[in-house]
C-alpha cells in the first residue's frame, strides 16, 4: 500500500483584483461584477509513493512544488480530489516558522517540540543531539531575536528531523548553513532513507535531485508533466529548460544582436550593468567592471556567476566564473549584486557584446543564463597602436648568448 496517495487534487487560489470592504463586494456580486480571479495552483495531480522511497520534484517557479507539499502537511486542503498520507509527517517548509523571538533557544526546542507531537521525556532525550546538530552552542540560552537568520533555519532542521515520522517534506532548504552544515544534512537524509522514511524532496538543484531521488516529478504551470526514473525525468526537464532559448530569444532591430535567455530562473538575473568607462565605452589598459544584478525567492546554495565577452562578429574572447577564480558564495537570498572587475583591461578597440549566467554549483543547470545582455565599445590607448582582440599581461626577458 502506498504511504502517499494523491489523487486528481487541485487547488485554487482566489486572487482579488482590488482591495475592498465586504460590504462593496457584496454589491460588486449582486450587480454580476467580477471582482476576483481564480488561479489554479494545482490541475488534476495524481501519483502514489511506496513507503521508503525518495521522491524528488522539479519544475520552474510557480509550477506547484510547495503547493503540493502544504497539502501533504495539511497546511491547505484541496479544492477538488483527494490526498492521503500513512504515516505522521515532518514537514521542512519554513524553518523555525513557529519559534518565538523572545523565548530563548532552549524554551523554543521544548515549545515547538510539543508542537510536533513529542513528549518532555523523548525532547530531553534528543535534546542534546537538537543543539549539536544546529551547532548553537553558547546561544542556545539567549533569545532568538539574537539568532542570525542561519542559526534560527538551522535549529528549525534540527528540531525537525529529531521528531518521530515517517514521511519527510523537504522543501529548498539546502542553502541552510554552510557546505559543512549542508554534509550534515545530506548525511542525515541518507540515515532516514537507510531507516525506511519516505522523502520528498523539492530542489532546484538538479545535481543532489539525481543523487538522492529514486523517483522523480516533472511540474509545469500546475500540471504533472512527467513521473518516472530521475535520470529520464531530468533529461526531459533539462531539455525543456534548453528549448526556451527559441521561445525566449528576442531580436534588437537596431543592431541585430540577438538576445537570449534560459534557466530555471530559482535566481534571477534582474539587470547587468558596467563600471569603469565613459557610460559604455572603455579604454584598452583601464579599470573595467561588469555588475549582475539578480534576486532569488528562496535561498539558494553554491550559485556559480560567470559572464562572457564576445566580439560583434561573435567571436568568445573570454568567460570568467567565480568557480573558475576559487570564489565561493554559500548561499544567496533576495537581492544582491556580484562583481567582476579587471584593473587593466585587455579588450582592444572594437565593438563586443555582454552576456552573464547564474549556474548550480555543477555549471550543469543554469538559474538564469542572459547571452548578449548589453553592449560595449572599447577604443584604443592613444599612446600605442595594438592589433588582434586583447593586450595580454605579460612580460618580456632577455637572455643574450655568449658572444
Amino acid at each position: 500500500m502506498a504511504i502517499i496517495n494523491i489523487s486528481g487534487a487541485g487547488k485554487r487560489y482566489r486572487i482579488f483584483y482590488e482591495k475592498s470592504s465586504l460590504v462593496k463586494s457584496f454589491f460588486a456580486w449582486t450587480k454580476g461584477k467580477r471582482i476576483y480571479e481564480d488561479l489554479w495552483a494545482l490541475k488534476d495531480i495524481s501519483f502514489a509513493v511506496e513507503k521508503g522511497e525518495t521522491v524528488g520534484m522539479v519544475g520552474r517557479n510557480g509550477s506547484g512544488k510547495t503547493t503540493i507539499l502544504k497539502l501533504l502537511a495539511g497546511v491547505t486542503r484541496p479544492e477538488s480530489g483527494s490526498v492521503s498520507t500513512n504515516g505522521r509527517v515532518s514537514a521542512l517548509l519554513e524553518l523555525g516558522t513557529g519559534f518565538q523571538e523572545e523565548l530563548t533557544g532552549r524554551e523554543n526546542i521544548y515549545l515547538s517540540g510539543y508542537i510536533l507531537g513529542m513528549g518532555k521525556k523523548e525532547i530531553n532525550k534528543k535534546f542534546d543531539k537538537i543543539v549539536d546538530f544546529a551547532d548553537i552552542g553558547k546561544f542556545i540560552d539567549s533569545p532568538m531575536r539574537t539568532y542570525s537568520t542561519g542559526m534560527w533555519m538551522r535549529l528549525g532542521f534540527a528540531l525537525a528531523i529529531n521528531a518521530n515520522f515517517e514521511i519527510l517534506l523537504i522543501d529548498e532548504i539546502l542553502a541552510v548553513g554552510d557546505a559543512y552544515f549542508q554534509k550534515k544534512c545530506f548525511e542525515k537524509f541518507n540515515e532516514l532513507k537507510q531507516n525506511g522514511i519516505t522523502i520528498l524532496f523539492v530542489s532546484h538543484n538538479l545535481s543532489k535531485v539525481k543523487e538522492i531521488c529514486n523517483r522523480t516529478i516533472w511540474l509545469d504551470n500546475g500540471i504533472m508533466k512527467l513521473y518516472g526514473s530521475t535520470e529520464k525525468v531530468i533529461s526531459a526537464y533539462t531539455s525543456d529548460l534548453n528549448n526556451m532559448l527559441t521561445a525566449e530569444a528576442e531580436t534588437l532591430p537596431a543592431h541585430g544582436i540577438l538576445k537570449k535567455r534560459w534557466g530555471s530562473k530559482a535566481i534571477e538575473i534582474k539587470n547587468v550593468f558596467l563600471n569603469g568607462g565613459n557610460g559604455n565605452v572603455f579604454i584598452t589598459g583601464r579599470p573595467w567592471e561588469a555588475v549582475i544584478e539578480y534576486f532569488s525567492n528562496n535561498e539558494a546554495a553554491n550559485p556559480v556567476f560567470g559572464v562572457g565577452v564576445h566580439r560583434k562578429d561573435g567571436i568568445h574572447i573570454t568567460g570568467p566564473n567565480t568557480k573558475a577564480y576559487n570564489y565561493r558564495i554559500d548561499h544567496v537570498k533576495g537581492k544582491g549584486l556580484v562583481k567582476f572587475r579587471i584593473d587593466n583591461m585587455p579588450f582592444l578597440e572594437g565593438e563586443y557584446y555582454l552576456s552573464a549566467s547564474i549556474y548550480d554549483d555543477s555549471i550543469e543547470h543554469p538559474f538564469d543564463h542572459q547571452e548578449n545582455i548589453c553592449e560595449f565599445r572599447v577604443e584604443k590607448n592613444k599612446k600605442e597602436e595594438r592589433y588582434g582582440f586583447i593586450k595580454p599581461e605579460g612580460r618580456w626577458s632577455h637572455v643574450p648568448g655568449e658572444e
